[in-house]
């Protein structure tokens, strides 16, 4: 992990004129307080970023980058299917003839595409993936442009609806890229597929989470069975995702990635769009997207 990295990490949990945080020693309490840090997060109407899918096969990383868009007043998220992989390396198989029809059901194969089997056109999928998304602890935050309504501030004693989700243990304060954090461990009680978080660090000045891991991620897909570790920034003054690592190697389609990560790339706010969003959701064999939020 270079320097860059763990001071994105580290500023990630230690946003200006924030007083530090009491010591707290109730797990289900400091779950509740991480939780209303999400829920405090305003985030700009638009978003452009780069999704970087990036996988070991073979003993060779290969890394995809899909240019994407989240609208935060509609949650609506775009992607560019193809991404800069493909445009670099397009698929052009050894003989025969190579064309792609465009069918009432989606697209047909090429010819040459029935006689040898080709790669995966994308590793894992096209990532229809928002970078603010929370992972259950919070709904989706509002744009910066939308005025609070005092009645739906977060308020903690709110949080005790998820005593009978989880089930909430402290393991101990620890040091997480040079931050004093809490160690939550989770066990879902109920609806382990929906409620899939395990662990949970929480910076203990600030109670903003750092770093978790679940028990899957993603609504379809190889990486659904697999845990991964997530971890969070601070960029602009508002959290985001990292990067998503998968905790075990992933097989899909024929193929062992023997290691897979997902990550967030130069997020930033925009007024208009670098480039007209795509008018429909890509045909293609694989979408990674999350579930709807609990």
């Amino acid at each position: 992990m270079t320097p860059n990295v763990i001071a994105g990490l580290v500023l990630a949990c230690t946003p200006a004129a924030t007083a530090p945080a009491p010591s707290l020693r109730d797990p289900y309490q400091i779950f509740a307080r991480a939780r209303a840090y999400w829920l405090e997060q305003r985030y700009p109407a638009l978003l452009e970023y780069d999704v970087a899918v990036t996988v070991l096969e073979g003993g060779v990383w290969r890394t995809q980058r899909y240019w994407s868009a989240y609208d935060a007043s509609s949650g609506a998220v775009a992607v560019d299917e193809v991404s800069d992989y493909e445009r670099e390396n397009p698929t052009d198989p050894a003989g025969g003839f190579n064309f792609v029809v465009h069918g009432p059901n989606g697209i047909i194969p090429s010819l040459s595409s029935l006689v040898k089997p080709q790669p995966p056109t994308d590793f894992l999928g096209v990532p229809f993936l928002a970078p603010n998304y929370s992972f259950g602890m919070a709904q989706k935050p509002a744009a910066t442009s939308t005025t609070p309504d005092p009645s739906t501030l977060p308020v903690i004693e709110r949080e005790t609806v998820y005593g009978p989700v989880y089930r909430v243990t402290l393991v101990g304060v620890e040091s997480i890229y040079g931050v004093p954090a809490y160690h939550l461990r989770l066990e879902a009680l109920r609806e382990p597929g929906r409620y899939r978080l395990q662990q949970l660090w929480v910076d203990a000045r600030t109670l903003a989470p750092i770093q978790l891991v679940e028990r899957e991620n993603f609504v379809e897909g190889p990486g659904t069975t697999v845990p991964w570790r997530v971890r969070f920034e601070n960029v602009a003054g508002a959290l985001y995702v990292y990067d998503e690592v998968a905790l075990r190697p992933i097989r899909y389609d024929g193929l062992l990635y023997l290691q897979a990560s997902i990550a967030f790339e130069n997020v930033r706010a925009v007024q208009t769009l670098s480039r007209p969003p795509p008018p429909l959701e890509p045909q293609v064999p694989l979408i990674l997207e999350e579930p709807a939020l609990p």
